[in-house]
């Protein structure tokens, strides 16, 4: 069974790509058969979800599933460490340096 903190994370990370996606939530359950109240439930980790339905999202969202449920398959050190990469993807080298110099110095005071 999952933790209220893994489903608020898969929550949150399904109603972010949908957000990414301009999708509002009655049109994401309509694709994939719920209620809006339901998606809103799921997103806000107040409910679980079966597999099939994880599977619907991942298929009308087009993400892999892994990513919806990383926090739940990744110790916590590597969730962290796939956010930093996903903060880096997309950035000149110049900016990558520029946050590793950041997240160094932010490290000395935490």
């Amino acid at each position: 069974m999952k933790s209220n903190k893994e489903l608020f994370s898969l929550g949150e990370r399904l109603r972010q790509e949908r957000m990414k996606q301009n999708y509002t939530q009655e049109v994401l359950a309509e694709a994939v058969g719920l209620t809006p109240a339901f998606i809103g439930h799921i997103e806000r980790g107040e409910r679980s979800m079966s597999v099939e339905t994880l599977i619907k999202f991942s298929n009308v969202l087009a993400v892999p599933t892994d990513y919806l449920l990383r926090d739940a398959l990744l110790p916590p050190d590597e969730v962290i460490m796939e956010e930093f990469k996903n903060c880096l993807k997309g950035k000149r080298e110049e900016q990558q340096e520029a946050l590793l110099d950041i997240l160094k110095t932010a490290s000395k005071y935490v």
